[in-house]
């Protein structure tokens, strides 16, 4: 069997090398620097997806994975790749969605953990998804989350029994840094009893205690829904809503427009900075929430609630747009806030290549990229939030 050694990362965190006659070949499981045997199984194009037989010679990025669960939760992909060789490789995927000379800086995770779990049930069991798979990983621990949020996952599973999850799917543990919330999914008539657990809601509706967190961002009170979005590592999130506030403050904007605003996560600082702004979200909690912590606040911002992809920006006037969309990105968003053409668009990312797409009709409409930068906001994972300011030239 032949054999090869794995140069790069895909952005789903397969391996990948170049064939000596031509293309390239996907290897899962591998990390850069590992010398494998594997055999070729099928062809995309120039393209071979290969099986991993063997890893000859270990990548000298490898390390020992700290967790039980690493051999078969699908939660840590990158586990056992060293954390600054990993950011170096996650770098050289943003390099190379954005065609950069040079990789991009990478701000390394400064945080305590994950601020929110999502475990599913599978015949009374907690756990999460095995990578690329159905099948359930049992846990009773997870090393990536807050100690709050630890400590909340051990009163789960001593509170949880078959009767009492019964029509449960799922079960997230929230937290904002001090305590945290359990928000339970069901497929049937809400029936559990969440006295023990003290804050329970209930597909979104709070059936015991305070399920509704406060967050403290910029120094700011954010209210967040059970069901609402936040991001989920609060100290990275402040580094990255950091860099938005200086690159605004760069481009002085006379209005802005965000799209994809959630719960204000940066919309509220960027108006308690003073600038004017337009924030669209889809009608729901998180716009509700966004509403509330900004009369809290007392800070003035235009709450339009309807899905961006159904927004004309158009009918609003800014001269600077701000999004941060969800994974799959913001197909056709970006030709319509260059009708306005804006003098800038900054764009908060959660998957690079995504972004990359999106905008290329920037670059056909003659803006530049300005400046790209990524953070580490998903440790021991391929995923890493990207800010791309894009500039129109003069």
């Amino acid at each position: 069997m032949p054999e090869i050694r794995v140069e790069w990362l895909f952005p789903d965190g397969q391996g990948g090398a170049p064939l000596k006659k031509q293309g390239i070949v996907r290897l899962p499981g591998t990390l850069p620097g590992d010398l494998v045997e594997y055999r070729e199984v099928s062809r995309r194009g120039s393209t071979a997806i290969a099986e991993v037989l063997a890893i000859i010679e270990p990548s000298p990025h490898r390390t020992p994975p700290t967790c039980r669960f690493d051999a078969h939760c699908g939660g840590c992909d990158l586990s056992e790749f060293q954390t600054t060789a990993r950011r170096d490789a996650l770098a050289r995927i943003a390099q190379q969605a954005f065609h950069l000379d040079h990789p991009p800086a990478f701000e390394a995770d400064r945080g305590l953990g994950r601020a929110r779990i999502k475990l599913s049930l599978d015949q009374g069991n907690l756990g999460y998804r095995a990578e690329r798979s159905h099948d359930l990983v049992a846990v009773d621990d997870c090393e990536v989350a807050r100690p709050e949020v630890r400590s909340a996952l051990e009163r789960l599973l001593h509170w949880a029994t078959p009767a009492r999850l019964k029509g449960c799917t799922a079960v997230e543990i929230r937290s904002n840094g001090e305590r945290a919330i359990f928000a339970v999914s069901t497929n049937e008539k809400p029936h559990v009893d969440g006295s023990e657990l003290t804050d329970v809601a209930i597909n979104g509706r709070p059936i015991h205690g305070d399920p509704t967190l406060q967050l403290s961002v910029a120094d700011l009170t954010l209210r967040c829904s059970p069901s609402s979005f936040y991001q989920v590592n609060l100290e990275m999130n402040a580094v990255l809503l950091d860099a938005v506030r200086r690159w605004v403050r760069k481009l002085q904007p006379e209005r802005l427009l965000e799209l994809y605003c959630g719960i204000g996560n940066l919309t509220l600082p960027l108006a308690r900075d003073g600038w004017k702004i337009s924030a669209v979200e889809r009608e729901g909690e998180s716009v509700a929430d966004l509403r509330w912590s900004a009369a809290q606040a007392k800070l003035q911002v235009d709450v339009v609630a309807k899905p961006a992809e159904k927004f004309d920006p158009s009918l609003v006037a800014f001269d600077v747009a701000l999004l941060d969309p969800p994974r799959a990105g913001a197909p056709g968003i970006i030709e319509k806030l260059l009708l306005n053409r804006p003098k800038a668009i900054v764009y908060v990312s959660c998957d690079a290549p995504s972004a990359a797409r999106d905008l290329q009709a920037a670059w056909k409409a003659g803006y530049q990229l300005e400046h790209v930068e990524c953070f580490d906001m998903f440790p021991k994972t391929r995923h890493f939030e990207t800010l791309i300011i894009a500039t129109r030239k003069r």
